[in-house]
């Protein structure tokens, strides 16, 4: 349960207009053991404030939200929380690259790694009772062996970015040169495209639209399905 309830907590010296009906009725929630709590509210309406007021009076928490001008945005405005961004964010001092292409991904491996500015980053967000970090960053480092470990509050700065960030983080992508190299021969299927949509995305000329890029006019016999790339025709995948 989330404990201290003075006025201290609260960010600035006075509320706007419902930011302290939203905080009685989020704090009433999660006292009545309600483990998920959804505040939509307007631009402008102080809700950075109310997940910073939360945020303190819990024991210790995680402030996600999806962009890194969200993440500067908060650090600036309240400088007590510790600002966490990713790996390639920071340079590495070993040698001329960022510290997610580094030769130390997996800890201190060289004594420069002492004075790198992402481990030092890293040491101060994993003491901090307030972390800010970005989605992918967030589920990267408490799905793996990333040292953050369960806090009591969790919030997540413009939700509806969830799904999408969620999306990204599990989904796997192959191609046929990946199967190829899995010992796999089938070619992956053919992509369907919207009509009037090119192969790179684009919107196609409206004679093209009317004409699916197997079909070959002025020509006699079957038309030939192509594959995705233009390089043969399609074979079906084995399912």
């Amino acid at each position: 349960m989330i404990g201290c309830r003075v006025g201290a907590s609260f960010p600035f010296a006075t509320y706007r207009s419902g930011q302290r009906e939203a905080l009685a009725e989020i704090r009433a929630a999660f006292d009545g053991g309600t483990r998920v709590v959804i505040l939509e509210a307007p631009t402008g309406s102080g809700k950075s404030a109310l997940a910073v007021t939360l945020a303190r009076e819990a024991s210790a928490a995680y402030l996600v939200t999806a962009q890194i001008l969200l993440q500067a945005q908060y650090l600036r405005d309240f400088p007590d929380l510790a600002l966490m961004k990713g790996r390639a964010n920071y340079a590495c001092l070993v040698v001329d690259t960022h510290a997610a292409a580094a030769p130390c991904l997996l800890g201190r491996t060289f004594p420069a790694c002492e004075d790198c500015a992402y481990f030092r980053a890293k040491d101060r967000a994993l003491a901090a009772d307030g972390t800010v970090m970005n989605y992918a960053y967030f589920l990267a480092e408490t799905n793996h062996a990333g040292g953050f470990g369960p806090r009591e509050l969790l919030v997540l700065d413009e939700a509806h970015n969830i799904e999408a960030a969620l999306m990204r983080f599990v989904e796997v992508r192959l191609s046929d040169s990946d199967l190829l190299r899995a010992g796999v021969s089938e070619r992956l299927p053919p992509r369907e495209r919207p009509p009037g949509v090119d192969r790179r995305g684009g919107r196609s000329s409206p004679e093209a639209s009317r004409s699916p890029p197997s079909a070959h006019r002025g020509t006699r016999g079957p038309v030939k399905s192509w594959d995705a790339d233009g390089r043969g025709p399609a074979r079906p995948a084995v399912a």
